[in-house]
């Protein structure tokens, strides 16, 4: 859809603000190549357990990557929305979960003592990153 398709459809009343933003994020894409709309969450970790394998030992790997794994599953399809639609119950959740399946309290909660200012902000989510690295991810 171009712009002018949103606009003639705005017009009439049937434009989503979902459709506005896909517009919005190609001109910003074309533009100065920089997209306004997150990535899902799932995306945005499995990025970010790619950058991880770079720095990390291979068993700190698997332990992030079953992490993850576990968080995106406790998400359902949230995980397939933005990363900016999680939200500090999302965590509390999926940490309760951990402990609730017979995690160590102190090891469900490890690295997520003061995650839940690591996830993107709703007002400027191309500003903040969730960074699970060493301090973040929950122990398994």
């Amino acid at each position: 859809m171009e712009f002018e398709d949103v606009e003639r459809k705005a017009k009439h009343g049937d434009v989503t603000t979902a459709q506005i933003r896909k517009v919005l994020d190609d001109v910003s894409e074309k533009t100065n190549g920089d997209t306004i709309i997150p990535d899902s969450t799932q995306k945005y970790l499995d990025d970010w357990l790619d950058l991880v394998r770079k720095r990390s030992t291979p068993a700190t790997v698997e332990r992030y990557r079953h992490s993850v794994e576990l968080f995106v599953a406790s998400l359902g399809d949230k995980a397939k929305k933005p990363i900016t639609a999680v939200t500090p119950p999302d965590i509390e959740v999926f940490l309760n979960s951990r402990v609730e399946a017979g995690a160590a309290p102190k090891d469900a909660n490890r690295g997520f003592e003061n995650d839940q200012h690591r996830f993107p902000s709703r007002s400027h989510p191309q500003h903040h990153s969730v960074q699970p690295g060493r301090s973040s991810a929950p122990a398994t």
